[in-house]
């Protein structure tokens, strides 16, 4: 672990607070008129997934976690946890499904993640920037009244349903950006 000031913090760093893993979430930076700025921290506890904020005071310095990040391959969701394997070990990790919050819809079999790691403890999963699904239900479009750019409704593979152009059919694929859930691009 090393330490670094509270206002290098950026979203998707990894503190230990309180004695715990969280990663952060959020920050703002305040200077109010009078005395030194301070920082609200928004973070999520790696451990339980509870989400805090803490007030910091600029100067102040925080432990910052070095963790190792390795490849892994989802295989499936096992009732409240995750199961990622090692493609070079065969080695299966079963993980929380909270360190995922609200992106379950993405997971796809064979999908490739990062699993962050503090020693031998699995901390965190890093999802790649976006991922290919096929289109498995999309209604027929209507041309009409379209000031900006139409779009509808459409399901995917994983059940995910998004906003996306007239254009797109049944069958189709599309990249999806994990970050947002929100349609990118044909594929």
């Amino acid at each position: 672990m090393s330490k670094a000031k509270v206002t290098a913090l950026v979203k998707g760093s990894y503190i230990e607070h309180k004695s715990k893993p969280q990663q952060v979430l959020s920050t703002a930076f305040h200077h109010p008129g009078r005395g030194g700025g301070v920082c609200v921290v928004r973070m999520k506890n790696l451990i339980n997934g509870s989400v805090i904020e803490e007030t910091f005071k600029s100067s102040e310095q925080v432990e910052m976690l070095d963790l190792q990040s390795k490849e892994m391959q989802f295989l499936y969701i096992d009732g409240e946890d995750l199961v990622f394997m090692d493609p070079r070990s065969y080695e299966q990790i079963t993980l929380p499904n909270h360190l995922l919050e609200g992106k379950l819809q993405i997971l796809t079999p064979e999908l490739k993640a990062y699993v962050l790691f503090d020693d031998d403890e699995a901390l965190a999963i890093s999802l790649p920037p976006k991922v290919i699904l096929t289109v498995t239900e999309s209604p027929e479009s209507v041309a009409g009244n379209t000031v900006n750019a139409a779009k509808k409704t459409v399901t995917l593979e994983t059940g995910l349903e998004v906003l996306a152009p007239l254009f797109i059919k049944k069958g189709e694929r599309v990249t999806v950006d994990t970050d947002t859930l929100q349609y990118a691009s044909r594929a």
